[in-house]
């Protein structure tokens, strides 16, 4: 790969808007050699010269604009090591595969599957220069042996994929995602890119403020695209909306992905939808991997017409002639909505998103969110019920938390180990570490777990609205965003019924 030049002190002299150009040239000549592609996409310019510059940068661009290919082309053409941070294990592997297929092999990922020596020979590869792009999980940023491979090379900066998540998911079950800022900081990294397809004004507040994004450069595009035709619906059972799903995918000129709010859900969705005549599969994050990456292959292929999945499914998917996205049930949010729906059409060619509300979806989410936020009276009732001696086991731990449901209990032990309270022992096994009555209250902040239940509730209910409204879709979803409200729409069930795909 070339080599970027050295930029000028200022960049906006006229010697540094000749680097510059330079340099686009030069990224240009690699997005064709690597890529295929003649020019960057209008939306990927201001992003890739950014990227360049060496500015801190926030970048809201929509699912199919080619996010990966503004950090990725940049970090080709700089000797330096580019350290990108990505939230799941597929889509790591998704992006590394993708660039060794290109002939790209300057490229690793270091995650929890693999083996201790396959980690240890890509960290060394990185250490020794053989590396430009170096894919981590937020929780391997506190890694000593990542610490050790980074201070022997020169950084460039270090990205955040699906950025989102900082805010989404850093006040929750991954905090690491809120010690990111500070981990740049530690190891000097010369600056910070983050990139996500949906944040509203909120959340990109928060992940600049999360990362300390100094002056940063703040590119946003709308998150709809007008090849999108949006609808919703409501069934009057999971069977009948199964059934509604099933006519839709059999009617797909092209590929579908399938949403389902839980695991066991989507198994038995999946085996629903082939008794109705659909080559389905199911796709969640609790199968082998083996069955994972063979379910994924096979619907790349076409093999698969359907895949039915759980949020697992679809980052960093790269599938251009995937026609319809449909959920079954509301997620968790408007905007893990919009994300999971955006997946379909990224070949510009006109595509369906639709919404099936069926009954009990509504408290489904929110059981689901009791397992991250439980209520402050939910972890006291615990606490209270953890008192020292003898480990429990689950059943015993149930039995005296008869008024905490399941979901919400599981939560609430979550938060007491993470508070250093309870230990779990062998055979799943709790057991009360202090005495103390009041370390609950000095080692909880049981107000932030309050706030969060109250987000979390909140975002089921906006999405919970959106389902049932009759109103424009494009126009909701705009306002939601914070994005330009359309004059005219045309391309959804509200403004017309009939309008755009024929399925």
């Amino acid at each position: 790969m070339e080599a970027a030049g050295r930029r000028p002190e200022s960049g906006r002299t006229a010697a540094g808007e000749r680097w510059l150009r330079d340099e686009l040239g030069r990224a240009r000549r690699v997005l064709r050699r690597v890529y295929g592609h003649a020019d960057f996409r209008p939306e990927q310019r201001p992003v890739v010269a950014a990227m360049i510059e060496g500015r801190d940068l926030l970048a809201v661009l929509p699912t199919g604009a080619g996010k990966s290919v503004c950090f990725q082309v940049p970090a080709l053409l700089d000797r330096r090591l580019t350290v990108v941070v990505s939230p799941l294990v597929a889509l790591m592997d998704d992006q590394a595969t993708g660039l060794r297929q290109r002939g790209v092999h300057a490229v690793a990922a270091v995650h929890g599957g693999l083996s201790g020596r396959h980690r240890s020979e890509a960290l060394d590869e990185a250490a020794e220069g053989k590396i430009r792009l170096l894919y981590v999980a937020p929780e391997r940023l506190g890694s000593r042996r990542l610490e050790a491979a980074l201070g022997r090379r020169e950084l460039g900066p270090i990205v955040v994929d699906e950025a989102h998540c900082i805010s989404q998911w850093g006040h929750d079950f991954r905090p690491a995602y809120r010690r990111i800022g500070e981990f740049a900081a530690s190891v000097g990294a010369p600056g910070l890119a983050a990139f996500t397809a949906t944040a509203t004004p909120a959340v990109e507040r928060d992940v600049v403020e999360s990362l300390g994004l100094q002056s940063p450069a703040r590119i946003r595009y709308p998150v709809d695209r007008p090849n999108l035709l949006w609808s919703a619906g409501r069934a009057a059972s999971r069977r009948a909306g199964i059934g509604r799903l099933a006519r839709l995918a059999r009617r797909c000129p092209g590929a579908a992905v399938l949403y389902v709010g839980t695991r066991r859900r989507c198994v038995r969705t999946a085996a629903a939808l082939r008794r109705l005549g659909v080559a389905a599969a199911p796709y969640h994050a609790g199968l082998p991997d083996r069955d994972r990456r063979t379910v994924q292959r096979a619907f790349l292929a076409g093999r698969v017409r359907a895949v039915c999945a759980t949020s697992a499914f679809g980052m960093g998917i790269d599938h251009d002639s995937v026609r319809l996205v449909a959920h079954l049930g509301i997620p968790g949010s408007l905007e893990a909505y919009v994300q999971e729906a955006g997946r379909a059409g990224r070949d510009g060619r006109p595509a369906r998103c639709h919404l099936v509300s069926v009954p009990g979806e509504v408290e489904l989410q929110e059981r689901l969110a009791s397992r991250h936020w439980p209520s402050p009276e939910a972890v006291r009732t615990v606490w209270r019920a953890m008192q020292p001696g003898r480990p429990l086991r689950p059943r015993e731990v149930a039995r005296r938390c008869r008024t905490v449901g399941p979901g919400e209990r599981a939560g609430a032990l979550r938060v007491l180990r993470r508070a250093g309270l309870l230990r779990r022992t062998g055979e799943g096994q709790e057991k009360r570490l202090l005495r103390a009555p009041d370390c609950l209250w000095r080692r909880v902040d049981l107000d932030e777990l309050r706030r969060g239940r109250e987000r979390a509730l909140g975002r089921i209910a906006r999405v919970a609205e959106y389902a049932a409204a009759s109103g424009c879709r494009r126009a909701a979803i705009a306002r939601h965003f914070g994005d330009p409200v359309p004059r005219s729409c045309r391309r959804c069930d509200g403004c017309a019924p009939a309008a755009g795909v024929s399925f």
